[in-house]
């Protein structure tokens, strides 16, 4: 359990979105379990209390007075990742009332099961003893924070910027490229219609405009040629009619 434990204040700590789920199983599992419950309760009493919760002094060096504190760090280790949770600036506030409530739930729960633990052993939970264990409380108050007066751009959850942010995602989307256009050809056509422009050395060296328009001056040296060839043709013509009218 120690392990996991680690393990969720480590993807706490990477910003790893599944540290909650992880953290929320652990817990189930040890709400699930009545004496690690009861050990809670007994061992932050009597240290509220000013003792230690084992007893006698003979029984503080046993095997179940280690168990008792090992499960009540647990317990502790477990509430304070929830408060850690809690106080995450990001929150929205119906998030944080959700965490909220679950903390309240479970807090009345560990309380109705080591009540009805100690009513099977025939003890009796003190109203004080209820009144002054720490429980999920701690997570549960700082629920009631909030960054308002501390407000840090791009970090912590406010009104304003969650309606700025959705009224830039509809801009952005209204002005979308086409949809018969892909997104890398609809920002380069402005530089596909601009021509390619060389320096007079470039020009010199690599000579790119005769690769480029070489195709142009072929069809002109046609054209020239044929409009020579039409001349000579019609000077022929004209000189062989004159011959025969003589």
């Amino acid at each position: 359990m120690w392990n996991l434990l680690s393990i969720v204040r480590e993807l706490f700590r990477r910003n790893d979105s599944n540290a909650l789920p992880l953290l929320e199983i652990l817990t189930e599992e040890s709400m699930a379990c009545e004496q690690i419950l009861v050990w809670w309760f007994v061992t932050k009493v009597a240290i509220c209390h000013g003792g230690t919760g084992l007893g006698t002094r003979g029984q503080s060096n046993s095997t179940s007075g280690s168990s008792q504190h090992a499960c009540s760090s647990l317990c502790d280790e477990i509430v304070v990742l929830w408060r850690l949770t809690a106080l995450n600036p990001r929150l929205s506030p119906t998030e944080r009332d959700e965490l909220c409530k679950q903390f309240k739930e479970w807090h009345l729960k560990t309380i109705d099961k080591v009540t009805k633990a100690k009513a099977s052993a025939s003890q009796v939970v003190k109203g004080a003893d209820v009144e002054i264990f720490p429980g999920f409380r701690p997570a549960i108050e700082a629920c009631l924070l909030d960054w308002v007066s501390y407000p840090i751009e791009a970090i912590t959850f406010n009104e304003i910027s969650r309606h700025r942010l959705a009224l830039t995602g509809a801009a952005n989307h209204h002005h979308a490229a086409p949809a018969d256009i892909s997104p890398c050809s609809y920002q380069s056509q402005s530089f596909v219609r601009s021509p390619v422009m060389y320096p007079p050395q470039a020009r010199a060296l690599g000579k790119p405009d005769d690769a480029l328009n070489q195709h142009d001056k072929k069809v002109h040296v046609n054209r020239t040629l044929t409009h020579l060839k039409t001349q000579r043709s019609s000077s022929s013509s004209e000189g062989f009619c004159e011959t025969g009218a003589f």
